[in-house]
């Protein structure tokens, strides 16, 4: 199915390409290639506005997940009578605020353009697993989506012979 990347910030420079790439693999063994999915970069003040909207909180933040589907077995796509139907959801990503995070992480303070790709390529897969159920509420709940991640980055590793670590922190 579908899979629309689109880039509606300017503040970085991201590899839509490769993000689609690295996605529509994410997204098959996750086991969602069947369902239509969005990425949409964003900036610093749309991820703001989305959060205080959505999710009541007036601050920046990486990733927000706006499922389409109504997910009854965790990590399982429904069988729908129209499979045309099938939208797994919309997935926004803080661009501008992974960077940061990114460059937080290295001690030259420069977030690399692979280094960029790789965290937007795990801050998407964990979009992804919210769109399939996965929630982080509590630390039993966390513990499974970490798990998926990094099952699901590992056989990516496999495939590709880049291996991803999915996010550490738990995140309330």
């Amino acid at each position: 199915m579908s899979l629309v990347i689109r880039n509606a910030q300017g503040a970085v420079r991201i590899r839509r390409a490769l993000l689609r790439h690295d996605v529509t693999r994410l997204r098959a063994l996750a086991g969602a290639q069947r369902a239509r999915l969005a990425v949409l970069c964003s900036s610093s003040a749309t991820m703001r506005a989305l959060n205080r909207t959505y999710c009541g909180r007036d601050e920046v933040t990486d990733v927000l997940a706006f499922p389409y589907l109504q997910i009854e077995e965790l990590g399982k796509l429904p069988e729908l009578e129209h499979p045309e139907d099938c939208n797994l959801g919309d997935i926004f990503l803080g661009v501008e605020y992974i960077r940061d995070l990114g460059q937080n992480d290295n001690a030259s303070h420069e977030c690399t353009s692979e280094h960029l790709h790789n965290l937007l390529t795990i801050t998407t897969l964990h979009g992804i697993c919210h769109l399939l159920g996965y929630t982080h509420e509590n630390e039993a709940d966390w513990r499974q989506m970490f798990q998926k991640e990094k099952e699901i980055l590992e056989d990516c590793g496999r495939l590709t012979g880049v291996f991803l670590s999915p996010l550490t922190a738990m995140k309330s």
